[in-house]
């Protein structure tokens, strides 16, 4: 029965054809492989099948189900295990099973059971409760293991599984690999490009530039060369070539400094060719044929020399985007899974909060650093600002300062995005059985959550600066905090959402960070301020929370002239923008996230 049917599958990047018409079949419980150099097509052909990419033609089923058309239940039959790490560093080894598992709707009256039985498959059920960022390479590429078997997939894929690892951690995980084809009949689809790995396979597909060059079992492979391989060195080698040739009568390679050919039972041949050339010998190498023998016999070149050839690699084009036309049947019928989304949403703000608790230096920094710049600042102009505001300099700067801290912390918290796709948790999440807007929205509310905390501690140390706040009005003052801290989150992952690197990321927010801040009144009125200053601080979200903050803390204790004086809009006036424009953010950080993953 085959669980897997491809038919010419094929996936182009700006003219480049990565994957060209491939078509096979991967029967139920068998180890299947994929053979190649680099750059072969070998990563990208795992990727569509795994739908994180699109294919530009053809189309191929998983379970029965398309991967064009039924995504999500493609994503909920597989288990995948990344060629580059995929784990959440400041994650303990559970933390990263149950986001997985909350992911794939493993009930939780199973979570527990499962855990345990996949962390003692992979020898990892004492360092469940430890950070991941403490495991060496194997022990991590082990637990990626556990994390796709967790939800009990049809088909796992490990894709490059023991890349630079060493020998005895690769031995160690293919021990894994087999009781899992042994004990639980599973169907198991990996790549590699390492020539004794591939011999673990039932059949193998020989990949080469993007196309399958051969398909069989590793001895069928094997058994197609004709016979032993013999490799002879000698000083005159284009005269030993002739006279091998003539005696043959079929070619021979020049392979470095040696000549190479295939004869059968060379044990009995290779005494007798040298009792007959004429020509002297200084070294011969009798041996039976390698799967790199047969890739050299199909390519006309050896694994490495492909890979050092190869000036493009998977990853790179998989980076690249893909301007092909939209083939025809590539709707996308969403699968019941979907129903999970409110789960997965909920998962993903968890993590979230989860990370921000695990970085004291982050939490103690972005309530270290608002308090100092309120007490330096507002002390050093109290006296000389008092009296032209009519209120303390420090009370006026307090609701201002709110305004940075929630704008600063949402901002950074948001850069986790272009974190995670930097270093390939995102693929992970991409690839389970839940809508992006999921995602997106998870990280923005968490980003959110994050940001109001440290407003609400700043909030708390009110006494200690000098600041008095009445008790009734605090439940607004939270409500534009989380409007405020909704809005910046949301333009922060339509940032993070357009970076691809975190510096790139950092020098975008620190460009607008200021000019938002001082142009927000959160320093001075902006009552009297230039024309041009007065449109972009109509403009600036920032204004509007910090006018909305500043009159919910100040406007019962102040005379009327001083409020002329400081205070911009009505109160509803700056929810009504508040509320809009994260309500646009959100939709934009959405809509930019869907279409850069």
């Amino acid at each position: 029965m085959d669980i897997i049917e491809v038919q010419n599958l094929t996936k182009r990047f700006n003219g480049l054809v990565a994957v060209d018409h491939v078509s096979f079949t991967v029967e139920k419980g068998e180890i299947f492989g994929f053979l190649g150099p680099n750059g072969a097509g070998k990563s990208t052909t795992i990727s569509m099948l795994a739908t994180i990419l699109t294919p530009s033609g053809g189309d191929a089923t998983i379970s029965g189900f398309s991967i064009r058309r039924q995504r999500d239940a493609v994503r909920h039959s597989i288990g995948m295990v990344f060629q580059d790490a995929s784990l959440d560093n400041r994650l303990t080894a559970e933390e990263n099973l149950r986001f997985h598992a909350r992911l794939y709707g493993v009930p939780k009256d199973d979570y527990r059971r499962r855990m345990e039985e996949v962390l003692r498959l992979v020898d990892l059920w004492d360092r469940k409760r430890d950070i991941v960022e403490t495991f060496s390479g194997g022990m991590k590429r082990r637990l990626e293991i556990a994390r796709g078997l967790i939800h009990y997939p049809d088909v796992l894929f490990l894709d490059e599984p023991t890349i630079g690892l060493d020998p005895q951690t690769r031995a160690l995980l293919w021990d894994y690999v087999l009781k899992l084809k042994h004990d639980r009949a599973m169907t198991i689809f990996m790549t590699t490009h390492y020539m004794d790995e591939a011999e673990y396979c039932d059949r193998i597909a020989i990949m080469d530039r993007g196309k399958i060059v051969a398909l069989d079992t590793p001895a069928n492979l094997k058994r197609q060369l004709g016979g032993d391989i013999v490799r002879i060195e000698s000083s005159q080698n284009d005269a030993l070539r002739k006279e091998l040739e003539h005696k043959l009568g079929t070619p021979v390679r020049q392979e470095g400094n040696a000549l190479q050919f295939e004869v059968a039972d060379g044990a009995k041949f290779l005494p007798r060719l040298l009792q007959e050339v004429r020509t002297k010998v200084e070294a011969v190498e009798l041996r039976k044929p390698t799967l790199d023998d047969v890739f050299l016999s199909l390519t006309g070149r050896n694994i490495r020399e492909a890979e050092d050839r190869r000036q493009t690699t998977d990853d790179s084009k998989q980076r690249t985007k893909d301007k092909g036309q939209k083939t025809e049947g590539s709707t996308v019928v969403r699968h019941p899974f979907s129903v999970l989304w409110p789960q997965a949403m909920t998962t993903i703000w968890q993590r979230e909060i989860t990370r921000y608790r695990r970085d004291r230096t982050r939490i103690v920094s972005t309530i270290v650093q608002p308090v100092m710049f309120l007490i330096v600042f507002g002390s050093g102009f109290r006296r000389t600002l008092a009296s032209g505001l009519g209120i303390d300099f420090l009370v006026f700067m307090y609701p201002g300062t709110i305004a940075m801290t929630v704008m600063g912390v949402a901002f950074f918290s948001t850069v986790s995005t272009v974190w995670d796709r930097e270093f390939g948790f995102l693929k992970e999440v991409l690839v389970a059985p839940i809508p992006r807007t999921a995602i997106a929205l998870g990280k923005t509310t968490g980003a959110a959550t994050i940001a109001s905390v440290q407003a609400l501690i700043l909030l708390a140390l009110a006494p200690v600066i000098g600041v008095e706040l009445h008790p009734a009005r605090i439940p607004l003052l939270i409500l534009y905090m989380l409007m405020l801290s909704l809005a910046v989150s949301g333009l922060g992952l339509l940032v993070a959402s357009l970076m691809k690197t975190t510096e790139s990321f950092g020098i975008v927010i620190q460009i607008l960070i200021f000019p938002m801040f001082f142009l927000s009144g959160a320093f001075f009125p902006l009552t009297e301020v230039p024309k041009w200053m007065e449109v972009l601080s109509n403009l600036n979200p920032l204004t509007y929370g910090v006018d909305a903050f500043r009159q919910v803390i100040l406007r019962p204790d102040i005379p009327q002239e001083v409020a002329h004086k400081i205070f911009l809009y009505p109160l509803p006036i700056n929810g009504l923008f508040l509320l809009g424009f994260s309500t646009v953010m959100v939709l934009a950080a959405v809509i930019a996230f869907n279409r850069r993953s």
